[in-house]
């Protein structure tokens, strides 16, 4: 089962670290720079990683298709890996974190008793979204949830369907929503203060097994953020593997 997730490719002789793929589920937006920077320098391939990576349309299909061995590593809110863990049960690690999810408050026309755009009612930045409302004197119940899918999406309705008031919107799409003429009332990280956003998770019992592509995968997107790589250290492989 494992090696049919991590898709590994064994020859008669050994198993080639050319041959190693890994399939990664992400949302879209800047946060995947270092990706994106990693694929187009080689140095997934440099470390013998094939690494295909998938745009989801919604929290739902990121968390669901880890658990279930679609995707081998996921990028997104760490809220959605705690989910995993204390709403489904799933044993997953956090493996790295990475920004404060640089999130905007964009709305177009008063609240009260109109629609706000989440990705998944319960989960990730739908949070941000509702505690920011409550810091403007707006509890749930004074406006309709509607769960539209990821960034994109909510922006497109937000600029397609005037009843659709609110959102939280990362970067580039704030950018976009402003110039569409929508307001930025402020950020998640004004807001709140320090925050961990977004994060890369796995299943933590198949990570184990398969910590070298795991560790190369991570080894390169160390070296595409700031041009060094993680270092490996023995005999404590566990410190690639924080608490879910």
């Amino acid at each position: 089962m494992l090696a049919a997730v991590f898709a590994f490719a064994i020859s008669a002789r050994d198993t080639r670290a050319e041959d190693t793929k890994l399939t990664v589920i992400i949302f879209r937006g800047v946060q995947n720079l270092a990706m994106f920077a990693a694929q187009t320098k080689g140095l997934y391939a440099k470390r013998g990683l094939a690494v295909d990576l998938k745009f989801t349309p919604n929290s739902d299909e990121l968390r669901n298709g880890l658990a279930e061995g679609r995707y081998q590593i996921a990028h997104s809110g760490v809220d959605n890996a705690f989910a995993l863990k204390n709403k489904a049960n799933v044993d997953i690690a956090v493996v790295a974190g990475g920004d404060n999810s640089f999130n905007h408050l964009i709305v177009q026309a008063d609240i009260k008793g109109k629609i706000v755009a989440v990705d998944a009612v319960k989960t990730a930045y739908a949070f941000q979204l509702y505690e920011m409302l409550c810091q403007k004197w707006l509890n749930k119940g004074d406006y309709e949830i509607k769960p539209l899918g990821g960034t994109g999406a909510r922006l497109e309705a937000m600029i397609n369907d005037k009843t659709v008031v609110a959102a939280m919107l990362n970067l580039p799409f704030s950018i976009r929503a402003q110039k569409a003429g929508l307001k930025s009332v402020d950020t998640a990280a004004n807001a709140f203060g320090a925050y961990h956003g977004t994060s890369a998770f796995v299943l933590r019992a198949r990570g184990k097994a398969n910590e070298d592509a795991l560790v190369k995968y991570l080894q390169a997107m160390s070296k595409a953020c700031t041009g060094r790589s993680i270092r490996r250290t023995r005999p404590k492989p566990s410190r690639y593997w924080l608490s879910g």
